[in-house]
């Protein structure tokens, strides 16, 4: 099954499998070349405090579990005064967990946010839950993210705010070395000042492509964001 439409200029595709695995497959400006077609990642990352991971992936919010373990259960697509609205409900057992994306009429905007439930038995320690999750950046048929990709950082201080700096990934220390990378590029911030350091926001370019997306984590407490390799590309 595959739940795919272009609103307001964005194009999104999500693949439920025969297995009742969901993946974002495509979340892009229309028209953008095939290759920002993200591969099989899931479409929530979920890691609950059990000592079990998908694979070993260092400091990394991927591959998480019991993330790699939802199974599809239900979707709906309604309409509200802002717009457009997807709900995708998963269930792993009894922890329920429903994602959703906000559309927004006459603007290329979608806002992302994520809801979990127990109905079951068991306690559930939740360690990271993801937002929005995009795998597939910079992908192209050879691996060249690193000559295509720029990545635009906000920094911030007192009386200093929004510096943006742009960066190719190298220069961050993400480096194309041919297998997956255990660095990453990292920001965020612990406690009720959001912003002393960097502004929870991102953006990422592909020179390439002439596309870019762009992110803000609406929050006044703790937050992170990060951008590493995954497959030929980016997540």
């Amino acid at each position: 099954m595959q739940i795919a439409f272009t609103e307001n200029g964005i194009e999104l595709a999500i693949e439920v499998t025969e297995d009742g695995r969901v993946h974002l497959r495509r979340f892009a400006p229309a028209g953008a070349p095939a290759g920002a077609v993200s591969g099989g990642q899931p479409l929530v990352e979920v890691q609950c405090i059990s000592g079990e991971w998908d694979d070993h992936d260092s400091s990394k919010h991927a591959f998480t579990m019991p993330g790699q373990r939802l199974r599809y259960e239900r979707h709906d697509l309604t309409r509200n005064v802002q717009g457009l609205q997807l709900s995708l409900t998963q269930r792993d057992g009894g922890l329920i967990v429903t994602s959703f994306l906000q559309f927004y009429d006459g603007i290329a905007v979608a806002r992302s946010w994520t809801e979990l439930a127990n109905e079951g038995t068991e306690v559930f320690g939740v360690k990271y839950l993801s937002s929005f999750a995009l795998y597939g950046l910079g992908t192209g048929g050879v691996r060249q993210w690193d000559q295509r990709s720029v990545v635009h950082i906000p920094h911030s201080t007192w009386i200093g705010e929004a510096q943006w700096k742009a960066y190719h990934p190298a220069q961050l220390g993400l480096e194309p070395i041919g297998c997956p990378s255990f660095k990453r590029i990292a920001y965020g911030a612990t406690g009720t000042w959001s912003a002393f350091e960097h502004l929870p926001m991102g953006a990422y370019e592909d020179t390439e492509a002439n596309a870019a997306l762009v992110w803000q984590i609406e929050t006044s407490g703790s937050w992170n964001f990060e951008l590493s390799t995954w497959d030929n590309g980016l997540y």
